[in-house]
């Protein structure tokens, strides 16, 4: 599957991963003494780390060892740009503080429709969930939230420049403990982003974006806000009047 690199307003695709790793540094520093030890936890708000990836891009024809090397050299500038790994889009693209409501004022955990979430956000208010999660024009996207309560969600799709293309809402079916989905067979040629809220609940937790048709497992988000590219390869393998063939790799690091 392929990753997407780029900005809010415009996502594009590199080449297919042949691997991909996704690593996170150790969490804590830890210092001794005679008798004691002492944990200093490095971790942003809400226990989240920052990741790299190293991505290897496999076998690259030229028009796809040009995409990724655009980037490499400078053509984007330097970043930071958004990073949609091909493990986020088919399962969660929010960051993991999104998806674990790292940066809003979470409650107690809640019973979901599947099990138990440790963490919830308080209703009936409007809360807002995720602003700006990058979508593709002509692909599906799927919404998700778990809830309690006579919940809404609310998916607005936001245009490049951020004005409103359309907003659409899906209502609970009573009270108890259920996962509200919303899904897109295909975004708007206009749309690059969306915006998710959730009103009239409980309690709700668990925001999910995925780019499918259907609402997938829940995980913690796979997205990235924020990355910077360490490094890259573009080897030329062979070259002939099509353009030849290429193999290339990307490394990754997210900060912010």
């Amino acid at each position: 599957m392929t990753g997407y690199l780029g900005t809010t307003a415009r996502m594009v695709p590199v080449a297919p991963a042949s691997a991909q790793s996704e690593a996170r540094p150790e969490r804590f520093v830890v210092q001794a003494a005679a008798s004691r030890r002492w944990a200093f936890d490095t971790a942003r708000r809400g226990g989240v780390q920052g990741r790299e990836w190293a991505v290897e891009l496999g076998l690259l024809d030229a028009a796809e060892m040009s995409a990724v090397d655009e980037f490499v050299q400078g053509a984007w500038g330097p970043g930071p740009f958004r990073w949609v790994s091909c493990a986020a889009h088919d399962s969660n693209v929010l960051t993991p503080g999104q998806s674990i409501l790292a940066a809003l004022d979470a409650g107690t955990g809640m019973d979901t429709a599947t099990g138990w979430s440790p963490r919830s956000v308080l209703g009936p208010g409007r809360v807002v969930l995720a602003e700006r999660v990058p979508v593709i024009p002509g692909k599906p996207v799927t919404v998700a939230v778990d809830t309690t309560g006579a919940a809404t969600l609310t998916v607005t799709f936001r245009s490049a420049a951020g004005a409103i293309d359309s907003t659409r809402t899906v209502s609970a079916s009573g009270t108890l403990a259920q996962r509200l989905v919303y899904s897109a067979p295909s975004v708007m040629w206009s749309s690059r982003s969306v915006d998710i809220e959730v009103s009239g609940h409980i309690r709700a937790s668990r925001p999910q974006v995925s780019w499918t048709r259907e609402a997938r497992p829940w995980v913690p988000g796979r997205g990235a806000e924020q990355v910077i590219i360490q490094s890259g390869v573009a080897d030329p393998l062979v070259i002939n009047p099509a353009g030849g063939y290429w193999s290339g790799s990307l490394n990754l690091i997210e900060v912010g």
